[in-house]
C-alpha cells in the first residue's frame, strides 16, 4: 500500500467585492459577477464549503464560488468548477454539452489564480482546462519523513525551596503545534528560481514568502486526493526562520522543516 502525498494549501485573497468573468456559451456573450468578501481567505480545495468566515478568517470554496457564478449564465443551469486528478482547474457547466469559452482578457478576475494563461480559452464542450498549476497549493509530491502529530504545550512553571520540595503552577494548555519534515524534496518543488514553467507557483518558497510567513493560516493535508471539509488541520507557523534548506543526507536534495501551531 503506497503512503499518500501531504498537501499544504495557502490562502487567496482578494482587494474588490467583485470581478467580472466573461463567458460564451453557445454564442452568448455575458459578463458574470464573481463576489468575495475582501481580505477574506478562500482556498482551492474544491470541497464545497460555503463562503463564510466560520471562526477563521474564511473557510470558503474558492472553485464553489466561481461555480456559482458560471450558473448565473443564461445558457447554464448549473456551472461547474473542479480540480481534476492533475491539480488543473476544469471550468464549464453541469449541462453538458454546451460550447463554453472563457474570455480571460475581458474578464477582470485574475486567471493566474486558477492556472490559465490571458487568452481566450475554448469553445469546448465540456469544460475548458488550465494549463498550469493554480495558485494557492503546494505539492511537495511527498508524504512526511518525520510528523510529530498535535502535540499539546504547556504554560507554566516549577520552584523549588531549599527543603527540595517543589510546586508546579499550570497556568494555561494553549494551542496545539506540530513538527514536520519532508526529506528529499526537488529543487523544482521547493525554490521559485526552479519551479517548472507549468507549474509557476507550486514551490514551498511561493508559499512561504507569500502566505505563511505573513502570518497567514495554511491548511495540511495528509493526502493530497482526500481534501474535504474535515480531511485539514488549520495551522499558523510558529517560527519565521527560512523552513527549507539542503537535505544532508542527500545534497542534490532539499527538505522541509515546518513548525506550526493550530489554529483551532
Amino acid at each position: 500500500m503506497s503512503v499518500p502525498n501531504y498537501l499544504i494549501a495557502t490562502p487567496i485573497r482578494f482587494a474588490a467585492a467583485s470581478y467580472t468573468l466573461r463567458v460564451d456559451v453557445g454564442g452568448t456573450t455575458e459578463d458574470l459577477t464573481v463576489g468575495f468578501t475582501v481580505g477574506r481567505n478562500y482556498w482551492l480545495s474544491g470541497d464545497g464549503q460555503a463562503d463564510a468566515d466560520g471562526g477563521v478568517g474564511g473557510v470558503g470554496d474558492l472553485l464553489r464560488v466561481v461555480s456559482t457564478a458560471l450558473g448565473t449564465h443564461t445558457e447554464i443551469t448549473g456551472g461547474y468548477a473542479a480540480l481534476n486528478s492533475s491539480f488543473l482547474v476544469e471550468l464549464g457547466s453541469l449541462d453538458g454539452g454546451d460550447n463554453i469559452t472563457i474570455d480571460w482578457p475581458n474578464s477582470t478576475l485574475d486567471e493566474s489564480i486558477f492556472g490559465f494563461a490571458d487568452a481566450i480559452v475554448g469553445p469546448t464542450a465540456d469544460a475548458v482546462v488550465g494549463t498550469l498549476m493554480p495558485r494557492g497549493l503546494w505539492r511537495p509530491m511527498k508524504a512526511a519523513t518525520v510528523d510529530s502529530r498535535d502535540r499539546q504545550p504547556i504554560v507554566g512553571g516549577i520552584s523549588a525551596a531549599v527543603s527540595g520540595r517543589t510546586r508546579v503552577s499550570r497556568f494555561a494548555t494553549p494551542l496545539r503545534e506540530r513538527e514536520i519534515e519532508i526529506a528529499r524534496l526537488h529543487q523544482s518543488v521547493t525554490l521559485a528560481e526552479y519551479a517548472p514553467a507549468t507549474e509557476p507557483y507550486g514551490t514551498l518558497e511561493e508559499a512561504w514568502i507569500n502566505s505563511m510567513s505573513l502570518g497567514r493560516p495554511f491548511r495540511l493535508y495528509e493526502d493530497e486526493t482526500v481534501r474535504t471539509s474535515s480531511s485539514y488541520g488549520l495551522y499558523r507557523t510558529k517560527d519565521l526562520g527560512e523552513p527549507y534548506d539542503r537535505d544532508p543526507r542527500y545534497n542534490v536534495r532539499w527538505r522541509a522543516n515546518l513548525s506550526m501551531r493550530r489554529v483551532v
